[in-house]
C-alpha cells in the first residue's frame, strides 16, 4: 500500500497536466458565431429572399474567416426545406452542426413570439457549441426580435431588406458582347466592385464549355474601380461566359447576378433571362444575355429566345413581347411547378386574368366542370385542373353559380373536390352514386347528369380531360352523348372540351362537338390557362389545333400563324381579346426551348427556382446548348438543395432479373464523355448509379429495360431518351430475397483449413490419452 500511494504521488503532476490539457481554455476557444436564418413560407415567396440570404451569409462568413473565428448555421420558421450554409466548408464545424440538428428540436406553437424562437434554437445548439455571438437573418414577417435572455450572448439583427445586400455586387462593363471567330484577340474588362466585397480577394475568370482558359486575381488591396486584359491564344467557339468569383469559394459561387456576362461568337443562339433567373450560365454554344425587365425591350432584336419567370410577366413590356413572338422569336415562362410543390399558389393573378365575360354574364347563368379523373390524369395535369377549378370559384363565385363533377374516378383526386366544397351535394349523388365496380364513371352518364340534373338555369358545359382513348370512360359510346345535342341546344346548354396537356389526338372529343351544335375543342394546360380558356371558350366558334408534341429532331406540327400560341397567366394580357388558344407543348425546357425557338410561347413546369441561383448552371446550361446545336439530350433536371449534389441514373430490371450489389466503372453517353460511377441498390429489382458532378444540381435519365419517366413526362420526354453504356466490374450478384451469402473463395480454403487443423489436433489429442 506505501508503494502505491507512493506510485500515485509521483504520477500526480504528470494526471495535473493532462487535466489541464483536457479542459478548455476560453482565451484559446472565440467560439462560433451562429447565424439563424428564417425559413418560413415569407422567404419562399418574397422574390429572391432565399438567394439573397444565401449570399449574404457567403459574404459575411468571408469577411470573418480572416480572424479566425468559426460559424454554423441554423433555421427557424420550419416553411421552407432548405439549409442554408456556406459554401467554404473549411471554416466551419458542420459535422457538430448536423448533430445537432439530427437531435429533435423543441415543439414550438405557431403563435410563439419570435424571441422565444430564437431563445429556443440557442439554447438548442448551445450544448454543442460555445455561441460568442447570435445573428438573425429574415424578411421581417415575422417580427424583429425584441431582445434574447440577457445570459444569452449578443445578437444581431440584419433585415433581407437593408442596404447591406444591395451594397455588395460586382460590376463587370467595357468588354465585346459579340466576337468574330479569330484565332487570337485581346479583351479589356473594367471591373468594378462595391459594400462588403471590397475587402474579399476576387477572382475573375473566362470560362467555355465549363472549363477555365483565363484567370485573373484582383486582391483585397486593389482599386475598388479597375482593368483587366485577357490575352486569348485559343479561338473561341460559341459563347463565353466571364464570371467573378469569390477566392476559395466553390464552383457555382457567384458574387451577384451580375457579376457574369457572356461573350458570344458571331452566329450563336441568344437566350435573354430576365429577372431572378438572369444567373443560367454558358454552355459553350448558347449566348447567355442578362436583362433587367426595363432592358428587356432593348435586348429583343438582337436575341433568339426569352427565358422569363412567372412573377416577372407583369414588369415586361407586353406590347414589345407580342411583336416579338409574332415576328417568330421564342418565349418561355418558368415557374408553375415551384408553385405546385410549394403547397401554395399566389391567387391574385387570377383575378387579374378572369373578368367575367359579357357573353356569360348576359345569357349564362352556371358553368358545369365534368373533371377527368382517369389514371392518365394524376399527377401535374390533375393538380393543375384544381386549381382552375379554384381559380374559376374564386372568381365567379358570387356572379355565376359553378358546379363541379368527375368522371373515370379511378384517382383519389375526386375527393379533393369534396373536401375544397367544389362538389355540391345533389351533384356528388348522381355522377358520384353512380361509380361502376372497376371505378369508372363514364363521360356519357357525367352528360346526362349534367344536362338533366332538373335545372332549368342557362348553363355553359366544360370537360377537361387528356384526351387518352385507352380511359375506360372513353371507350363508353358517344351515341348517347350525341343523342342529348338537340336537348341541349334548346335548353341553352353549350358543351366545351378543354384537352388538358399534350396527349393523343382527340378524334371523340371532336366528334362530340365537331358538328358545331355542342361548341369547340381547345387543348390547353397550366392552371391559368385552362381558367382562361373556360371563360373564353363560350363565344369561341372554331376547332384550335396546336401541337401536341416535339419529339427528337422533327419540327413540330405547323398551324395557323393567326393564332400565335400565347402562354395563359399574366402573359394572356399581351392577346387581349383574342378568342385564345392556350399551349405549353411539354413541361420540360428542352422541349420548350425547341418550341421557342420555332416561334411558340411555351410554358415550362421545371423544378429550377430562383431561390438557388448557383445550383447546377453549367448543367442546365450544357443541356440548352446541345438542344441549341440539334442534339438530342433527354433528362430532367431537378435541382438539389444539399452540400454536395450528386447526377444519378436510375434504371428498374425486369422481373426477375438479379439486382447486382456491388457496381463500380465508368457511365459513357453517345454524346461523348465518360464518369466514374458507383451502383447503389434502391429495392428488390431497382438500382440507381451515382454520378459525381462537377457543380451543382441532380440529373435523374431514365435507362435500363424499362424507360420509366414521371408522368406527365413520359410520353413528352421518351423520344429524348439517351444511349448510356456501363462498362465497370462487377461483384457477386446477391438474389432478390437476400438470403443467400455469397463467400469469396479465398475464405472458404481458409475456414476448410482452420476446420482440417481442429480435427486433426483433436484426434491427436484423443489418441495419445488411449496409449497413455
Amino acid at each position: 500500500m506505501r508503494n502505491w500511494a507512493r506510485r500515485l504521488a509521483d504520477a500526480a503532476p504528470a494526471f495535473a497536466l493532462l487535466a489541464a490539457a483536457a479542459l478548455p481554455r476560453a482565451s484559446a476557444d472565440p467560439g462560433v458565431v451562429l447565424y439563424l436564418v428564417d425559413q418560413s413560407a415569407s422567404m419562399g415567396v418574397e422574390p429572391g429572399s432565399l438567394a439573397r440570404a444565401q449570399r449574404w451569409l457567403l459574404e459575411a462568413e468571408c469577411a470573418r474567416r480572416s480572424a479566425g473565428e468559426r460559424a454554423c448555421v441554423a433555421v427557424f420558421g420550419q416553411g421552407v426545406e432548405l439549409l442554408l450554409a456556406p459554401t467554404d466548408r473549411s471554416s466551419i464545424d458542420f459535422d457538430a452542426l448536423e448533430r445537432a440538428l439530427a437531435e429533435p428540436r423543441p415543439q414550438l406553437a405557431s403563435d410563439t413570439r419570435l424571441d422565444a424562437r430564437v431563445e429556443g434554437l440557442v439554447a438548442h445548439l448551445a450544448r454543442d457549441f460555445r455561441i460568442c455571438e447570435v445573428r438573425v437573418i429574415g424578411d421581417g414577417e415575422l417580427g424583429a426580435p425584441a431582445k434574447l435572455s440577457a445570459e444569452g450572448p449578443p445578437w444581431t439583427w440584419s433585415e433581407l431588406r437593408g442596404p447591406e445586400l444591395d451594397d455588395a455586387a460586382v460590376e463587370l462593363e467595357g468588354f465585346p458582347e459579340v466576337v468574330a471567330p479569330e484565332a487570337a484577340f485581346r479583351i479589356e474588362v473594367r471591373y468594378a466592385r462595391r459594400g462588403a466585397l471590397v475587402r474579399l480577394p476576387l477572382v475573375l475568370e473566362l470560362l467555355q464549355d465549363g472549363a477555365s482558359i483565363a484567370r485573373r486575381t484582383i486582391p483585397p488591396e486593389a482599386p475598388a474601380r479597375g482593368e483587366l486584359s485577357f490575352e486569348l491564344r485559343a479561338p473561341l467557339h460559341g459563347a463565353t461566359l466571364v464570371e467573378v468569383r469569390r477566392a476559395g469559394a466553390s464552383d457555382g459561387a457567384m458574387v451577384n447576378d451580375r457579376s457574369a456576362r457572356t461573350i458570344a461568337v458571331e452566329g450563336t443562339p441568344r437566350l435573354v433571362c430576365v429577372g431572378e433567373l438572369a444567373w443560367l450560365g454558358d454552355g459553350g454554344r448558347l449566348a447567355v444575355q442578362r436583362v433587367s425587365p426595363d432592358g428587356l425591350a432593348a435586348a429583343l432584336p438582337t436575341c433568339d429566345v426569352v427565358w422569363i419567370e412567372d412573377r416577372d410577366v407583369a414588369e415586361l413590356p407586353a406590347a414589345a413581347l407580342a411583336r416579338f413572338v409574332e415576328e417568330g422569336g421564342g418565349l418561355v415562362i418558368s415557374g408553375l411547378e415551384q408553385h405546385l410543390e410549394s403547397g401554395g399558389y399566389d391567387r391574385a393573378p387570377w383575378r387579374e386574368l378572369l373578368p367575367v365575360d359579357a357573353a356569360l354574364d348576359g345569357g349564362i347563368e352556371e358553368v358545369a366542370v365534368l373533371l377527368d379523373a382517369s389514371g392518365s390524369m394524376d399527377g401535374l395535369r390533375f393538380a393543375e385542373a384544381l386549381l382552375g377549378l379554384d381559380g374559376l370559384r374564386d372568381r365567379w363565385g358570387e356572379a355565376l353559380r359553378v358546379r363541379a363533377s368527375c368522371f373515370a374516378t379511378e384517382l383519389e383526386g375526386w375527393r379533393e373536390l369534396k373536401e375544397r366544397g367544389a362538389v355540391e351535394a345533389r351533384s356528388a349523388a348522381q355522377v358520384f352514386g353512380a361509380v361502376q365496380p372497376r371505378g369508372a364513371t363514364y363521360l356519357a352518364r357525367a352528360l346526362r347528369a349534367a344536362f338533366e340534373d332538373g335545372s332549368r338555369a342557362k348553363r355553359a358545359v366544360f370537360v377537361l380531360t387528356d384526351g387518352r382513348e385507352e380511359d375506360p370512360a372513353i371507350a363508353d359510346p358517344l351515341e348517347s352523348a350525341r343523342g342529348l345535342a338537340a336537348r341541349a341546344e334548346s335548353s341553352g346548354i353549350r358543351v366545351y372540351a378543354l384537352a388538358i396537356g399534350a396527349g393523343a389526338e382527340l378524334p371523340w372529343l371532336e366528334a362530340l362537338v365537331g358538328d358545331g351544335r355542342l361548341g369547340a375543342v381547345r387543348r390547353v394546360d397550366g392552371a391559368d390557362a385552362i381558367a382562361a380558356a373556360l371563360r373564353a371558350g363560350a363565344t369561341a366558334d372554331r376547332v384550335v389545333r396546336t401541337p401536341t408534341r416535339a419529339v427528337g429532331g422533327e419540327p413540330l406540327p405547323s398551324f395557323p400563324r393567326e393564332l400565335p400560341v400565347i402562354a395563359a397567366h399574366r402573359l394572356a394580357r399581351l392577346r387581349a381579346g383574342a378568342a385564345a388558344p392556350f399551349l405549353t407543348p411539354a413541361g420540360h425546357p428542352l422541349v420548350a426551348l425547341r418550341a421557342a425557338a420555332a416561334g411558340r410561347v411555351a410554358w415550362v413546369a421545371t423544378a429550377i427556382g430562383a431561390e438557388r441561383p448557383t445550383s447546377g448552371i453549367a448543367e442546365l446550361a450544357e443541356s440548352l446548348a446541345r438542344w441549341c446545336a440539334g442534339d438530342a439530350l433527354a433528362a430532367r433536371w431537378e435541382i438539389g438543395s444539399g452540400a454536395e449534389p450528386r447526377v444519378r441514373l436510375r434504371r428498374s430490371t425486369a422481373a426477375g432479373e438479379e439486382t447486382r450489389g456491388a457496381l463500380s466503372g465508368v457511365l459513357e453517353s453517345s454524346e461523348g464523355g465518360a464518369r466514374p460511377l458507383e451502383l447503389l441498390r434502391t429495392g428488390p429489382r431497382s438500382y440507381e448509379a451515382v454520378v459525381r458532378a462537377p457543380r451543382g444540381g441532380t440529373l435523374i435519365v431514365p435507362g435500363g429495360p424499362r424507360r420509366s419517366l414521371p408522368d406527365p413526362l413520359a410520353a413528352e420526354l421518351s423520344p429524348f431518351a439517351p444511349r448510356w453504356s456501363f462498362r465497370g466490374s462487377a461483384g457477386r450478384a446477391a438474389t432478390d430475397r437476400g438470403a443467400e451469402t455469397h463467400l469469396p473463395p479465398s475464405l472458404w480454403i481458409g475456414a476448410g483449413l482452420v476446420l482440417l487443423i481442429g480435427v486433426a489436433f483433436r484426434w491427436g489429442r484423443s489418441s495419445s490419452r488411449r496409449h497413455s
